[in-house]
């Protein structure tokens, strides 16, 4: 017996004709349009999750959603293409949702249901609707992926269904991206290290168990910083992610607070920079460059770990809290767990300043912020065309030359026309 509001798959409807193909979800937030590429929603917006029929009629696509706006692949879909459940029978389907998380050995994936979204074509939610909210974490901030599924019945095999992507069973994994279902992830501010943590799927809090953080992300240790700048810049760094983050590939982006620091088995600061001094922690309301601050960069024998806290002496030592990667898993964890000789301190540049000289020399739009955005990076790219320099969007050597002697010249420029004026 067919469930009410199923179609036979290939059959077709009074005055419909469609075959379908695939099911795929798109997501909102806020009232941009539907797309397909993952949500990345900084703060606690409402999300709208939409399930989606692909198919074909009289040998074009069509598209089966209850959302009038759909956007596939960066292709705004013309409205004549989307058709609503009712206009093809599928108003009373047979829908599910799910909530996709990684098991404990990140190894596998498990499903979880989420009823309130039974029999629905969207998906609305503020907080994750399928997470638990353990030790006092926000339900908020963090990354989910989710599937659905829709019945459907294939002439002469009986009931079945059409699901997206991580509807059905698939282990094995080998980073968070190629993980299946579709992906929302919420953040919580553009500090360093919080959106590392953020990546970890947790906020920095040193209730973050190892457990509870593996149910999230496995990741590689140099993800943990460049992760957590892509998800500042909503894209990637543009530069060489295997190369070591303290090398000449990117000296524009992190600059030595310490070269070298050693670390001494005994003694009173187990870090320790020049001359046997200890490492000093940045007091709180004061501006000391070459002092530790939080979300600082500490690569110890070249492995990258994030500086979270002071245990309250004010010193580098064994018991200062870090966000480190530890068997693909984000934790939270002391300097003491974590091995290493050769240390190095590094700091994300602050990029305002650069932000404010690309504006006087008459490129933008756009807004200055510490951190390497996206709108510098097109600024810089624009500045190097019009140069006729290697076109890479860094801030490198000569790019930074070039624009220090195009301001030069503007200003001399300026200061002329003011004394002509007089």
């Amino acid at each position: 017996m067919t469930a009410p509001g199923t179609v036979r798959a290939g059959d077709p409807l009074p005055g419909a004709g469609i075959t379908w193909h695939r099911a795929f979800l798109a997501g909102t937030w806020d009232q941009n349009p539907p797309v397909t590429e993952p949500l990345t929603i900084n703060g606690n917006r409402n999300v709208n999750l939409f399930l989606v029929l692909e198919g074909e009629r009289d040998e074009l696509p069509v598209y089966c959603a209850s959302t009038p706006r759909l956007r596939v692949k960066g292709r705004e879909i013309p409205d004549r293409m989307i058709l609503r459940p009712r206009d093809c029978g599928l108003e009373r389907a047979e829908i599910r949702w799910s909530e996709l998380r990684p098991t404990p050995d990140a190894r596998d994936w498990r499903m979880k249901p989420l009823p309130a979204g039974n029999h629905k074509w969207k998906l609305s939610f503020q907080a994750f609707p399928g997470d638990d909210v353990e030790n006092g974490f926000p339900e908020w901030a963090g990354t989910v992926r989710y599937a659905a599924t829709i019945g459907l019945v294939e002439p002469g095999s009986g009931p079945s269904f059409l699901g997206s992507d991580g509807a059905s069973r698939r282990a094995g994994w080998e980073n968070p991206e190629s993980a299946p279902g579709y992906r929302v992830t919420r953040s919580t501010g553009l500090t360093l290290d919080g959106y590392a943590a953020e990546f970890a799927r947790l906020p920095v809090v040193e209730r973050a168990t190892a457990a509870h953080v593996r149910e999230r992300v496995s990741c590689e240790p140099v993800d943990l910083v460049l992760g957590s700048y892509a998800a500042m810049r909503g894209k990637p760094l543009p530069g060489p992610r295997r190369a070591s983050l303290d090398g000449e590939e990117w000296s524009w982006v992190f600059r030595p607070v310490y070269e070298e620091i050693r670390r001494r088995v005994d003694g009173t600061h187990p870090f320790v920079a020049a001359k046997g001094r200890g490492v000093p922690w940045r007091p709180r309301g004061t501006d000391h460059e070459e002092r530790v601050r939080r979300g600082d960069v500490l690569l110890l024998d070249g492995t990258p770990t994030i500086v979270s806290g002071d245990d309250g002496d004010g010193w580098l030592d064994n018991e200062d809290t870090v966000v480190l990667v530890r068997d693909g898993a984000v934790v939270q964890g002391t300097l003491l767990g974590v091995p290493g000789e050769k240390v190095t301190l590094l700091r994300p540049r602050d990029f305002f300043p650069l932000g404010r000289s690309m504006l006087r020399a008459g490129y933008g739009p756009l807004k200055p912020t510490i951190y390497f955005g996206s709108d510098l990076e097109q600024a810089l790219s624009e500045f190097q065309r019009d140069r006729e320099l290697p076109i890479t969007g860094r801030p490198d050597e000569a790019t930074l030359d070039a624009l220090g002697s195009f301001l030069s010249r503007l200003d001399a420029v300026d200061a002329e026309t003011e004394s002509d004026e007089k």
